[in-house]
């Protein structure tokens, strides 16, 4: 005899749906839409970068660059360094949003890896995945190292970085117009 969680008409078969079950409505959907849309946007925008960017011939390098730096984590990193160094507290706070760094406060790969891991025993691992990243962007002239105390780098955007934010901003702001018309493309 097949099991049943309740009563079984005979259209719905042995196995009704669940009681439980939430069906998403259009919002959920279209708000995952438009974070698929805006990974995809710097993707793209990133990809066409580096391979238009890249300061020398080596292929090898040039994939790893663009496998990397098209990595979610990399936007968030790239994200928070431009918004640390180049986008100015009257922008911010026009959106309400703040920086996470004092002015006079040093942003390098570590204190990104403490602020990006979710656990503590992930700073390590955290920090050297951040380095070979930093390390792309730099090449890229997207990030400028400064040497400040012993071995610290002191990470800053450029103008390059910012250009390119800029960039992802005016691509992600037609995915939530598209999003404010009734969806992602398909309105």
């Amino acid at each position: 005899m097949p099991l049943s969680t309740g009563d079984v008409s005979s259209d719905q078969g042995a196995f009704p749906a669940p009681r439980a079950t939430r069906i998403a409505d259009r919002g959920d959907i279209e708000v995952v839409g438009a974070h698929e849309e805006f990974d995809a946007n710097y993707e793209s925008l990133m990809t066409q970068f580096v391979a238009s960017e890249w300061p020398d011939d080596n292929r090898k390098s040039q994939n790893s660059a663009r496998r990397l730096l098209g990595q979610p984590i990399a936007r968030n990193l790239l994200t928070i360094i431009w918004k640390e160094t180049l986008v100015t507290e009257d922008e911010l706070g026009r959106t309400g949003m703040k920086k996470r760094f004092s002015a006079n406060e040093t942003i390098n790969c570590h204190k990104l890896a403490i602020l990006l891991s979710s656990e503590p025993c992930d700073v390590t691992s955290n920090c050297t995945l951040f380095r070979r990243i930093i390390e792309f962007a730099n090449k890229l002239d997207l990030v400028a190292r400064t040497q400040c105390k012993g071995r610290q780098l002191a990470l800053t955007g450029t103008s390059t970085l910012d250009a390119l934010m800029r960039e992802l901003a005016k691509k992600n702001r037609k995915a939530l117009e598209a999003l404010g018309r009734g969806g992602c493309g398909d309105a």
